[in-house]
């Protein structure tokens, strides 16, 4: 089988994924972690570690890396399913429900209006649909009246670990400010809770740049629990 590119909201980006059939880990190794030999530093080229992975830092200024200055970066949040979730309430007129594949068009029509440019199209969203582990009871769309997809959220689950990841969520330029995105990530939460898990993963934006998905994962219920730091050739 094929797998989907890791990025652009089709799978996990910061998951490991295997070729044989098991559990993803969240995050994924450094490249620090994972090579022994000095790495070749490229004009330009930038690397990222959780800022709970002290141990590398020092790697990294060995090899004559500098720690980048301000600039974007993702938060790592979490929050305990079993603590309670609020029931989502979409706005009037709008329909919480699961995408089934007469929906894929809009769907992946969705995901390109608020990840613009983005290399989704329809093909690369059932080739999504097909790949282990999505799963279709874990990807929901609130419907709007025009029976477009407004707004989206998938959630991966970690079987093992009990984990639920989202990736992607957003709202569709039209429909936002109504509530939508927290609506329906509560939906696709409820389900990842029916499912089996007990815990939720995210990793928006943290900087100032691009505030609004924090703020959303932080009203939901998530905690701050790490954030990417950026390391450039000194």
């Amino acid at each position: 089988m094929t797998r989907p590119r890791p990025g652009d909201g089709q799978i996990p980006a910061t998951s490991v994924w295997r070729p044989t059939r098991g559990t993803p880990r969240w995050p994924a190794r450094s490249w620090a972690g994972s090579r022994r030999r000095r790495p070749r530093q490229r004009p330009g080229r930038s690397d990222t570690v959780s800022s709970t992975e002290t141990h590398l830092f020092p790697a990294l200024e060995r090899h004559g890396y500098r720690r980048a200055g301000d600039g974007p970066f993702f938060l790592h949040m979490v929050m305990d399913l079993d603590d309670g979730l609020p029931a989502p309430r979409p706005p009037a007129g709008y329909r919480l429900r699961t995408v089934a594949d007469a929906d894929v068009p809009r769907r992946a029509a969705a995901h390109r209006a608020v990840f613009h440019p983005s290399r989704v199209t329809e093909e690369s969203y059932h080739a999504v649909r097909r790949a282990w582990p999505y799963r279709p009871d874990l990807d929901w769309i609130a419907e709007a009246p025009d029976g477009s997809a407004a707004a989206f959220c998938l959630v991966w689950l970690d079987e093992a670990n009990r984990a639920a990841r989202i990736e992607p969520a957003g709202t569709a330029p039209g429909h936002r400010g109504r509530g939508l995105a927290r609506a329906v990530c509560l939906a696709a939460l409820h389900a990842a809770r029916r499912a089996g898990a007990r815990r939720a993963v995210v990793s928006p934006r943290g900087d100032d740049a691009y505030p609004a998905p924090a703020r959303l994962y932080r009203s939901l219920g998530f905690r701050e629990c790490a954030r990417s730091l950026g390391y450039r050739p000194a």
